[in-house]
């Protein structure tokens, strides 16, 4: 997914999707979906603008305020050839499809400084070669890396032992006569 341009009202994005199922497993990965938050750490959602926020290529819809089946639950938007999250259509990325493309925008209702997206989505459909089922959702994490370390100080009795030696050392010099 890349980002191609930003006006705080509207974010423009292209995005390059492969369905890589294996193992014997064929798929069809039948929608991508995600929430638009006000910034990584906030659960602020920001309103997207219905009739603005649209999808174009790959997936033709752009659906807000859906929902993703199985437990995955409710979605600021999703992409797909459908008119709901939850599929049903016969458009997306089969397995041996390789990269599809697709661009949407997000229009926002107001104007927005940044926005973060998170709690990335996938609608798998046509599943075969499990007995698990024949759809399913995924569900993408997200890393938050760890705080830095907190920064070694020497003890306080250490600091004053060097400090000690260091007025030692220049007393030691300052009485040798010159030779």
């Amino acid at each position: 997914m890349t980002l191609k341009s930003f006006t705080g009202v509207a974010a423009n994005f292209d995005v390059a999707l492969d369905n890589t199922s294996s193992n014997g497993i064929n798929s069809r990965t039948s929608g991508l979906g995600f929430n638009v938050y006000s910034d990584l750490l906030s659960t602020n959602k920001l309103d997207l603008a219905s009739g603005k926020t649209s999808s174009s290529g790959l997936f033709s819809n752009a659906v807000l305020n859906g929902n993703f089946p199985n437990q995955f639950g409710d979605i600021d938007v999703c992409f797909t050839d459908g008119n709901t999250c939850q599929g049903g259509q016969n458009g997306g990325v089969r397995t041996e499809d390789g990269l599809q493309k697709f661009s949407f925008s997000l229009a926002f209702n107001k104007p927005v400084d940044s926005f973060a997206l998170g709690n990335f989505g996938v609608r798998y459909q046509s599943i075969e070669g499990t007995n698990l089922g024949t759809s399913g959702t995924g569900q993408g994490k997200y890393y938050k890396s760890k705080e830095p370390s907190p920064r070694r100080v020497p003890e306080p009795g250490t600091s004053g032992a060097l400090g000690l030696f260091a007025v030692g050392a220049l007393r030691l010099l300052k009485k040798k006569p010159l030779v």
